[in-house]
């Protein structure tokens, strides 16, 4: 597979997703979901079993959201992001 580089603030709208996993981050997610969504890219959060809001701040800021109902770790919550996003049909994806 060849590498390329590519111009994410050029991309189309719906293009691209943006995959965070996270795990107990409530204080800080909706501001990385907010600077993420001016861009007009798509953002899906993974929940890793969080303890906290995380999930809730995260819908409520508009991101897709995706809960685990056991703690993986990031490695899996990555996987399961990127999984979706492909399933959704995104070109590109970007992980955090």
């Amino acid at each position: 597979m060849k590498a390329a580089m590519i111009d994410l603030e050029s991309a189309k709208p719906k293009e691209v997703a943006v995959v965070i996993p996270a795990r107990n981050e409530a204080p800080s997610i909706a501001r990385l979901i907010n600077e993420l969504s001016s861009l007009g890219h798509a953002v899906i959060v993974v929940d890793d079993y969080s303890s906290d809001e995380t999930a809730q701040i995260a819908w409520a800021a508009g991101a897709t959201v995706l809960r685990i109902p056991f703690h993986g770790g990031a490695w899996f919550a990555m996987q399961t992001g990127i999984r979706a996003a492909c399933q959704q049909g995104y070109r590109i994806t970007v992980t955090m």
